[in-house]
């Protein structure tokens, strides 16, 4: 899946502190924008402009606002009225930050992007309990389904006792893992509290979940 496609569809806000993997994801939208109709651009601070991203995008006046098939809004000013742009054009993709003043509508899908680690990133989507996560190369964004290396076993051992029992203890998940990859349990620990930093599983109540 990639993640820039589904963007494209319907009604989105990426709300984000993270000017970087906006951007990146930005820069991948328009690579598979193609020919598609009339798309056009608001970024009332000129941000992308400063960031030197080239834009091959017509600017949206909302002075003389018009239709368009899509309209992406780059870090709007909350003089910006989005219900309103919803009634002009038939898809909107809002990048904002946390705490902006503008106002999302409860329509749109709301994706939260934080940062995991170094150079990977955790898409949330309200109202969904899956996460997606997104790893930053040079020149894309990727969307990473499994871990790897030692993190990618761990998950394993431990998807494999939830198949089994449906729910298990953090200590119990620590000693398995130990065990099967042979580290001490602190390494073993640090290895599950790492996937649940990045996603892939979740602490409730003392007790090990899977992030579906």
């Amino acid at each position: 899946m990639r993640l820039a496609e589904v963007l494209l569809k319907g009604y989105n806000a990426v709300v984000s502190g993270y000017f970087n993997i906006k951007i990146r994801l930005l820069a991948e939208i328009l690579s598979t924008l193609g020919s598609r109709g009339n798309t056009m651009l608001l970024d009332p601070y000129k941000l992308l402009e400063k960031s030197g991203l080239q834009v091959p995008l017509r600017e949206y006046s909302t002075a003389h606002p018009g239709e368009c098939d899509l309209l992406i809004v780059f870090e709007p000013s909350g003089e910006i009225n989005l219900l309103e742009l919803a009634e002009e054009c038939s898809s909107i993709l809002v990048f904002t930050t946390p705490g902006s003043s503008v106002r999302i509508p409860g329509f749109f899908n709301r994706i939260t992007i934080s940062r995991a680690s170094s150079g990977v990133f955790i898409a949330r989507i309200r109202g969904q309990r899956r996460v997606v996560r997104l790893r930053l190369d040079e020149d894309r964004v990727h969307v990473v389904e499994k871990p790897e290396g030692v993190y990618a076993r761990a998950l394993e051992v431990i998807a494999g006792m939830l198949s089994e029992h449906g729910e298990i203890l953090v200590g119990d998940a620590v000693r398995a893992v130990s065990h099967e990859l042979g580290v001490n349990r602190r390494e073993a620990r640090l290895i599950i509290y790492k996937l649940v930093e990045e996603g892939y599983l979740r602490i409730k109540h003392g007790r090990v979940e899977a992030v579906k």
